[in-house]
């Protein structure tokens, strides 16, 4: 009896293992033994396709590296590979056929652990589209454009540096290629913070901004003196000149026109009027009396006239001059024309020089219309008579004292001194003639410019003749 209980123990127990040993058999044909891995991935219990599945599991994230708007710094957010349709393709199934079958017992001591290369991966493009749109750099409220450095004036009449601000601008098709590309070579991370963002044109480091900025500095912090009539100057600079001149962050300027037109009012307020000697700006540019010491006329301080004298020097480098405008019965004159003849001469006026030996004739809008050298009174002995005069008489084919004929006659001087033509006795003109050959007082002119001089003159509006000679004071 006891030995038939032995039996029936025996073989219950070695049908037990017999059923389990066939039962792992069957198990490792079908699914991974317990405790088995893939990639790292517990695949106990999983058949190929679940495996599959658990491997896609794990599958990686892509970080991308973008910039704070507010902050200006890195940070990162993730791509997760699933949330795009990403699935990569691995050969489980032999490694699942490759378990032990009788020999499964061996797996209870080493369960399978292999690294398995995927054979291929896909996903869905739209998918990646659609994350790449929802990431902080590519919306709208996060982009903050790029400004250049610049410079700004302040109350001090400093000139302070505006640093240059990269912003937030990101370079969008630029920043989609690259997460593509990462995506498509499974990198781990991409970094658009360093490539993608658009940066500030002009850096405060930069030698051209240096370089702009001491030009600034020289337009700003100069010094504009108006010369008001003889010696006398009022000075902008300081405070004035910084109401009138604004630096515009781009290193660019702005004139604030109002500003500049109540600085040049107090000019106007201080110096309203003015009395000053007849006068006129010779075509050289000096300036000549024309008149007695007591021939003066009052003008008026022009602000319009001015204003528009002294913006024409707001944006030139260094101190700078300028003349201020003055109007006398509206005409604008003195330092600006110091005085303008053909305003006060309906005739225009005909201007001899005798150091330069040559005649110039204005009409009555100022325009010059004819020049020419000519030869005047010898020097020493029979000058031509300097100051002003007027046309009294012209006529043709005169035969003038002495003898000599000439072909046109300009008296400006009864019938003794003339303006005429000396083509018979005389093949040059200017030069210092007149020190050795000159007339007998008279002003001696080409025939071809004295024909043409004769048709520009009006006696009746009484062409004025200014007659001068600056070396000698007369």
């Amino acid at each position: 009896m006891k030995n038939r209980i032995l039996r029936i123990i025996f073989f219950s127990v070695a049908g037990l293992i017999l059923l389990f040993y066939a039962g792992g058999a069957i198990y490792t044909q079908f699914l991974f033994f317990p405790g088995s891995k893939i990639n790292g991935v517990n695949v106990g219990g999983m058949n190929a396709q679940e495996a599959q599945e658990a491997l896609n599991q794990a599958a990686p994230a892509l970080t991308i590296i973008e910039k704070n708007a507010e902050t200006r710094e890195e940070m990162t957010e993730v791509i997760e590979m699933k949330e795009i349709g990403y699935w990569e393709n691995y050969e489980t199934q032999p490694i699942l056929d490759a378990q032990p079958g009788l020999d499964w017992p061996v797996l209870l001591s080493k369960p399978i652990d292999v690294d398995l290369e995927k054979m291929n991966f896909i996903y869905d493009p739209e998918l990646l589209e659609d994350q790449i749109d929802e990431l902080y750099c590519m919306q709208d409220q996060n982009q903050v454009a790029p400004v250049n450095a610049g410079m700004e004036g302040d109350d001090n009449n400093a000139v302070r540096i505006l640093p240059a601000d990269d912003g937030c601008e990101i370079m969008e098709e630029k920043a989609r290629i690259l997460i593509r590309n990462a995506v498509d070579m499974e990198e781990d991370n991409v970094d658009l913070f360093s490539t993608c963002y658009v940066t500030a044109d002009l850096s405060e480091e930069d030698q051209l901004f240096q370089a702009k900025a001491k030009m600034v500095e020289s337009v700003y912090n100069k010094k504009i003196s108006v010369i008001l009539y003889d010696d006398v100057t009022y000075e902008i600079d300081g405070s004035e000149l910084r109401k009138i001149v604004k630096i515009n962050p781009d290193l660019t300027y702005r004139i604030e026109g109002t500003a500049l037109m109540d600085e040049v009012k107090k000019i106007g307020e201080k110096y309203p009027k003015v009395t000053h000697r007849r006068s006129i700006i010779t075509t050289k540019g000096e300036v000549v009396y024309v008149g007695l010491p007591d021939d003066v006329y009052e003008y008026t301080f022009d602000i319009k006239g001015t204003s528009e004298s002294v913006r024409e020097q707001l944006l030139k480098f260094g101190n700078v001059s300028c003349y201020a405008s003055w109007t006398r019965n509206g005409t604008q004159g003195l330092n600006k024309n110091e005085f303008c003849p053909a305003a006060e001469w309906d005739g225009g006026y005909i201007e001899i020089s005798i150091d330069d030996q040559h005649l110039w004739y204005y009409d009555a809008t100022g325009k010059l219309r004819l020049e020419s050298d000519v030869v005047t009174g010898e020097k020493d002995w029979l000058d031509t008579p300097c100051g002003v005069y007027y046309v009294m008489n012209m006529s043709t084919h005169n035969v003038l004292q002495g003898g000599a004929i000439s072909d046109y006659w300009i008296g400006f001087i009864g019938g003794q001194y003339g303006v005429h033509d000396a083509y018979r006795w005389r093949r040059e003109f200017g030069g210092d003639i007149y020190t050795w050959d000159g007339s007998h007082g008279c002003v001696n002119m080409p025939l071809e410019e004295m024909e043409e001089l004769y048709e520009l003159v009006d006696i009746e509006k009484e062409t004025a003749v200014v007659i001068y000679e600056l070396s000698t004071g007369r």
